[in-house]
């Protein structure tokens, strides 16, 4: 059904070149979710290390200020 209203606005000498165009387009939105998504997984164990890394150091402050 939307090819057929596609085919009756553009004509059928330019839909391979919409059709094209619209393949980039969809390949370059993946693209950039991916990285985004990327992006968010890096940030997110990093923050996870920080933590890990703040609860190994709150720990070792406890244990000193035992001994005292």
């Amino acid at each position: 059904m939307i090819f057929v209203v596609i085919l009756i606005f553009v004509g059928p000498k330019r839909l391979p070149q919409i059709a094209k165009s619209f393949g980039k387009a969809l390949r370059e939105f993946v693209r950039a979710r991916e990285e985004v998504r990327r992006t968010i997984e890096k940030e997110l164990r990093i923050d996870e290390g920080n933590r890990s890394y703040l609860e190994i150091e709150g720990e070792k402050g406890d244990g000193r200020s035992q001994n005292l």
